[in-house]
């Protein structure tokens, strides 16, 4: 199985079903790795190096050639939620490099995802 890490509330926002699409890069290794009907691991650490998982199946992959596109299509909030407008989301994406010019070149993935079981964590290990 693929684990995938998830940054700040967007890790819980999938968890609780608020964000149903992820955003990436074609060129990331998530989209090289993963089909519709995968399972795949997102995963975050704690401050106490301890990693907080869930499991989730993707239900569907969509390529766009720009990020506005995307949100614009799949729906701000199903991707972004807490966010209002597709300019703010186009930031957004960008700090986490998804800018126009990338998704021009690699695509610009929604990942569509469940979520398939409860949280679980992984607990650092003392070596």
């Amino acid at each position: 199985m693929e684990r995938f890490h998830v940054a700040g509330r967007y890790f819980w926002d999938i968890f609780v079903g608020r964000k149903i699409y992820e955003g990436r890069s074609g060129a990331s290794r998530m989209l090289k790795s993963i089909t519709i009907g995968d399972v795949i691991e997102f995963y975050q650490e704690t401050s106490s190096g301890d990693v907080v998982c869930y499991q989730a199946r993707i239900f569907s992959r969509t390529m766009f050639k720009s990020v506005k596109k995307m949100l614009e299509t799949q729906g701000i909030l199903n991707m972004l939620p807490g966010t209002y407008s597709i300019e703010e989301g186009i930031n957004i994406y960008a700090k986490f490099g998804l800018t126009e010019e990338e998704a021009k070149k690699n695509g610009a993935y929604a990942v569509g995802i469940n979520v398939i079981s409860d949280i679980y964590v992984r607990t650092k290990s003392k070596d």
